[in-house]
């Protein structure tokens, strides 16, 4: 699930405490502004999104002869202007993801034609062995240019005929 999926069940959610006529002392309110709180502190740090919600009221600031009705439309009122707020950061998210889809690749890497990095290493056989042995986890073919066979080539034509990676790791040791 995306920040995106994630905050629009909180942003949806705000509505469904508006109905129900919730105070700040409503179970459900506490869950759910427990969820927006760490949501926010997750995404924005302390930043002013987070500050703004945490200073947002939500109940009565002063406590006089006040009714039941005053602590919901107390409630209501900080629900609201949350609401108008959090719009906003959803249709900035939209607007991040929008842009992510646009410069991301249009091909997954199943559909990649290579699926090869090549491991140019130097004299330390165990760091060479321990790459290659993490890119093959992943479902990489590591191609070790010591390893292939030789077939008095030259080492450029060894290398250009085992050129076709999708990129190349370097091991640079003092050994």
């Amino acid at each position: 699930m995306t920040d995106y999926d994630k905050f629009k069940e909180i942003y949806d959610e705000i509505e469904e405490l508006i109905e129900k006529r919730v105070t700040s002392s409503n179970k459900d309110f506490i869950t759910w502004h427990t969820k927006a709180d760490r949501f926010l502190r997750k995404k924005y740090g302390d930043g002013p999104e987070f500050k703004d919600f945490a200073e947002t009221p939500f109940s009565l600031l002063l406590f006089i002869d006040d009714t039941e009705e005053d602590y919901i439309e107390a409630c209501k009122e900080g629900l609201e202007t949350t609401k108008a707020k959090f719009k906003v950061y959803l249709e900035e998210m939209e607007e991040e993801r929008e842009v992510i889809n646009e410069e991301s690749p249009k091909t997954t890497r199943n559909e990649r034609k290579y699926e090869k990095v090549f491991i140019v290493h130097g004299h330390d056989g165990e760091l060479k062995e321990a790459v290659a042995r993490l890119i093959e986890k992943q479902g990489i073919e590591a191609v070790i240019l010591s390893e292939q066979v030789n077939m008095g080539a030259t080492i450029i034509e060894k290398f250009e005929n085992n050129s076709e990676v999708e990129a190349a790791i370097c091991l640079f040791t003092a050994v």
